[in-house]
């Protein structure tokens, strides 16, 4: 997979969860993972530049977190093995001059594939889940990433 340098992170001072159209507030962490699944091709050519790439297969969108279990419905949304929409948000800092950085996640169709509640001891209860964004043909998505900067120039 290719590998991106990571620099400074942007200071989010507000994040949301919605899943299926209903706020999640019980979400404690999320990664989400993109592979496009190319990988390069090097020929004879004096060049230490890949020539061409090659893709290996699908491009994947895999989601994975940690929630707190209050209730059933996500739970249930794995057994039933239905597909919803998950939004994340997220507001940067106003400063002074009253500018924000707002992105957005969206992932038209989430499908979980592990859901596994269990208790380990005392304290809550909290279960890791594994999902994947799922080709959406009205959007013609698995995944969107909007970034939008108030600022009009630089």
């Amino acid at each position: 997979a290719t590998a991106f340098p990571v620099g400074g992170k942007y200071p989010w001072s507000v994040g949301s969860v919605s899943i299926g159209g209903a706020a999640k507030t019980e979400v404690m962490d999320m990664t989400i993972t993109i592979d496009e699944a190319i990988e390069p091709m090097y020929t004879l050519n004096g060049s230490v530049f890949p020539s061409r790439t090659k893709r290996t297969g699908f491009r994947t969108v895999a989601i994975e977190g940690t929630v707190k279990f209050d209730d059933q419905v996500e739970f249930q949304q794995f057994i039933s093995d239905a597909e919803q929409a998950l939004i994340v948000t997220m507001v940067g800092a106003t400063v002074s001059s009253g500018f924000t950085e707002d992105f957005t996640i969206r992932a038209p169709l989430l499908r979980y594939s592990e859901f596994k509640p269990s208790l380990a001891g005392p304290g809550q209860v909290e279960v890791g889940f594994t999902a994947r964004g799922i080709y959406s043909v009205t959007s013609a998505t698995a995944l969107q990433l909007t970034l939008v900067n108030t600022l009009a120039g630089y």
